[in-house]
This record gives structure tokens, C-alpha cells and sequence, in this order.
């Protein structure tokens, strides 16, 4: 609630600016309006700095020993084939029954999509690149 009043009322402040508003430079004396108290609004947050880390600074991965790596890669590899287990189905019934059928077209590409977004960001950031290669790839599957 507090967060909606203080919007509101940032919105009041505004309302005349508004219906002062005539022509291009009315226009332009309500963005500055806009750009001020959205400039006020940055300024009265205010977030400590962030310590930069020392020079002999390790990632807590690298302090792991090799067998809890090992579980954590194999734990890692059976969740992404869990993930990705309903998009190999669906390949293989495409490639079997509807290498021309819209329909399950449409079932695969909705499976890649789920798939992709269930593991997560790695596989996200994949499928943005993937969606800058027309050259390479159908329409249907940069979309």
C-alpha cells in the first residue's frame, strides 16, 4: 500500500503538469517533470557498495574435494535428463510420425521451449543466441 501512495501521489503531482500541457513544449516541461522525480526516486535509494573480492578469492566449487564435484555433476546430468526427456520423446515421435504434420510440429516446439526453460539460466542464455541464427535455424524455432 505504502508503495501504491507514493506512486499515486507522484501521479497527482503530475496530473497538472498534464493538463498544462499544450503543444510540443508542454510536452516536453511534463518529461522533465518525469525525469526529476524519477531522478528523486533513484537518489532516495540507496544501496551500500559491494566489497570487491580479495586477490586469493576461490569460488566455494573449487574448495570441494573430487568426490563431492563428481556428485554434484552426476546429480546435475540426471536432472537435465529428467528435464529433457519429454523433448526426446517428442523428437523421436516427430521423426517416426509427423515429419509433416503441423500439429506435432507445434507439440515439439512447445516441448523445446518447457525444456528449455526448466533448466535453467545456462539453456535460457542458449536459446537467446539460438534466436539470433535465422542462418541456421527454421523460423518457427528462433521465434
Amino acid at each position: 500500500r505504502g508503495f501504491a501512495l507514493v506512486n499515486q501521489s507522484r501521479i497527482h503531482r503530475l496530473r497538472p503538469l498534464a493538463t498544462l500541457a499544450i503543444g510540443g513544449t508542454a510536452v516536453a516541461i511534463s518529461a522533465t517533470a518525469v525525469a526529476t522525480l524519477w531522478r528523486r526516486q533513484e537518489d532516495e535509494i540507496e544501496l551500500p557498495a559491494v566489497p570487491e573480492p580479495t586477490s586469493n578469492f576461490k569460488h566455494p566449487y573449487e574448495t570441494w574435494p573430487w568426490y563431492q564435484k563428481a556428485w554434484f555433476a552426476f546429480k546435475r546430468s540426471v536432472f537435465l535428463a529428467w528435464v529433457f526427456a519429454p523433448f526426446m520423446c517428442a523428437s523421436t515421435l516427430l521423426m517416426l510420425f509427423g515429419k509433416e504434420s503441423e500439429n506435432w510440429r507445434e507439440i515439439w516446439l512447445q516441448q523445446m521451449l518447457a525444456c528449455t526453460q526448466r533448466a535453467g539460466a545456462a539453456f535460457q542464455k542458449f536459446g537467446q543466441w539460438l534466436s539470433m541464427r535465422p542462418d541456421m535455424f527454421p523460423p518457427d524455432v528462433i521465434v
